[in-house]
């Protein structure tokens, strides 16, 4: 809706109570950074009225308008548009100002008459292959869009492959494969049968909500000089290469001395959805999070892929924290909305770190490791979270980047196996006591890719150390801490472990037991029961939150010696 509509404001909402859910960095900066529980009280009386008529009627994807009120509490007349985004009892609304819809109107015709002046002035043809009909058009600029031909692709291969020299019969065909398939940036060159000319064919891939929609390119001699130098884009997302991205970050900072912000963008729980779903899923994941940063960043800087499920923004158009806050906001409010228990059975979120320039560090460098370090704060304080550093919080550059294993546990770029964590985790632990009991249950959390981790102290009947997503309030403890006691729980037991891969076997089995499982939110469970040295009895809770999965027993080992390592220190 907003690539259709224009540059809109978004708001998420439940249509039971209107109760907000999220809305886009757009949206947080008109209202000033403002959020909402209730938020019909935007809406003037009479366009109120016309919302909820609207909303009953399942008015969707069309254009109504609306008088919303700014920060400053003035009605501002808005193009609406509602949207069903096929969640229960959840709809999304579209809005753009009247003003400054009629305004982009009004300019694109002179955007227009700009672009065919520019494009006039290279001596190149253009064209445009629509996916969805098959079909490649041709044309040329003279002042004005001259069409020169438009057919199927097959019938445009046959005819162009008339006029080639035979060795590049199959540099056309791959040209052809890049059109099919969609993708991102392409080039190649072909030689003309009569003058042995050769030829340039170079080609983008357009998406909308990652959907292939058409490809754009050009055909032209190989002297000819693109307007702008290509950067190299990922295959599967679209944005901008690590190289690139971070050679352009350096170029910013470090030569051109521009104000600015970089945000390191992790995905929480990534490795979960490829074990357990499959990596098509995960490849699906990566495109959507890719287009929700792009889509909340916009003009305010760039964006790249800098690892598997690590994304990096240079905000280039950095004006002040309180735009940064609203773009960081809209990026983990919509991610996190992005997927669901009830709908995928799954749901994820994101760790974002960043830091400034000039007030963080003077050097790209520099900025960079203190993001990443933001980054892993943001995973120990629980995931789902952004962490700007501040020299007042986080104290001086030097003490962040030296204490930072001490704080953090495992930081760097990642990608260590799991029996690498594990002897890791020996090894910081075996260091001294600067590593806690919470760096370890958060290093186990992520690299194992557990959401929770409970240790009971079973002989005192309390919890000794919680760590993790969705952690219990003190009142469900209450109700549900005794479940760790319960006879049929206990029959699934050998060995000091219990595996229970779907909780809903409970429903059938022990309903009392299924219900307090339930009301924690546990999906499946491992238990380890240990003897600390203290002589009492505690059990490690292994747990998952968001789906079902079968443990991987060929990981006992490692649990094992985690075991080992957490009872020295109860």
């Amino acid at each position: 809706m907003e690539k259709q509509y224009g540059y809109s404001y978004e708001i998420r909402f439940n249509t039971s109570d209107y109760s907000y859910v999220t809305g886009n960095a757009a949206f947080y900066d008109f209202r000033g950074g403002v959020q909402y529980t209730n938020f019909n009280s935007l809406f003037a009386k009479n366009s109120l009225e016309i919302f909820e008529q609207k909303l009953k009627s399942k008015f969707f994807d069309k254009p109504f308008i609306l008088d919303i009120f700014t920060r400053e509490n003035i009605p501002c007349p808005m193009v609406c548009v509602l949207e069903d985004i096929h969640i229960p009892e959840q709809v999304m609304l579209h809005m753009i100002e009247l003003e400054k819809m009629s305004h982009r109107f009004l300019t694109l015709e002179t955007e227009q008459r700009e672009s065919e002046a520019l494009l006039s002035q290279f001596d190149s043809v253009y064209f445009t292959y629509d996916h969805a009909a098959n079909v490649i058009t041709t044309y040329r600029y003279s002042g004005k869009k001259k069409i020169l031909g438009s057919d199927t692709l097959e019938n445009w291969r046959e005819k162009t492959l008339q006029h080639l020299s035979d060795d590049s019969h199959e540099k056309l065909l791959k040209f052809e494969d890049n059109l099919r398939n969609g993708t991102r940036n392409f080039a190649v060159n072909i030689t003309h049968k009569g003058d042995n000319k050769s030829i340039r064919l170079t080609g983008t891939a357009i998406y909308d909500d990652d959907v292939f929609i058409k490809t754009v390119g050009t055909i032209g001699s190989t002297d000819t000089k693109p307007i702008q130098e290509m950067v190299h884009r990922d295959q599967l997302t679209g944005l901008i290469l690590k190289e690139d991205i971070t050679n352009y970050g350096q170029k910013l900072i470090n030569d051109l001395k521009k104000a600015a912000a970089i945000a390191i963008v992790d995905i929480d729980n990534f490795k979960s959805v490829n074990d357990h779903y499959g990596h098509s899923m995960g490849d699906a994941v990566l495109k959507k999070c890719a287009a929700i940063i792009s889509a909340q960043v916009a003009d305010s800087g760039k964006v790249g892929r800098i690892g598997g499920d690590e994304f990096f923004v240079v905000f280039d158009n950095y004006n002040g924290r309180e735009e940064l806050k609203n773009a960081l906001r809209g990026i983990k409010n919509n991610i996190l909305h992005a997927y669901s228990d009830e709908q995928e059975g799954f749901h994820i979120s994101t760790s974002i770190g960043v830091s400034e320039y000039p007030c963080g560090a003077d050097d790209f460098d520099t900025l960079f490791d203190l993001a990443d370090h933001m980054l892993y704060r943001a995973k120990y304080k629980g995931k789902n979270r952004y962490i700007i550093y501040e020299r007042e919080k986080h104290g001086t550059v030097k003490e962040v980047l030296q204490s930072g294993l001490k704080e953090i546990g495992i930081s760097g770029r990642r990608g260590l196996s799991k029996s690498e964590t594990v002897c890791r985790i020996a090894d910081l632990d075996r260091c001294g006591k600067e590593y806690t009991m919470e760096n370890i249950l958060n290093d186990v959390i992520e690299y194992f890719t557990i959401e929770r981790i409970i240790i009971y102290n079973k002989t005192d009947r309390k919890i000794e150390y919680q760590c993790g997503a969705n952690p219990l309030s003190s009142d469900i403890v209450c109700q549900t801490i005794d479940y760790i006691y319960d006879k049929d729980l206990h029959s699934f037991y050998g060995d000091n472990v219990m595996v229970i891969n779907n909780v809903n076997m409970f429903k059938t089995k022990s309903v009392p037991l299924y219900d307090k499982l339930a009301a924690q939110d546990i999906c499946s469970v491992m238990h380890h029961e240990i003897i600390g040295k203290s002589g009492k009895v505690f059990v490690i809770s292994y747990e998952i939150t968001s789906c079902y999965i079968t443990w991987n027993m060929e990981d006992m080992y490692l649990y094992r010696l985690l075991d080992s390592i957490i009872e020295k220190r109860l």
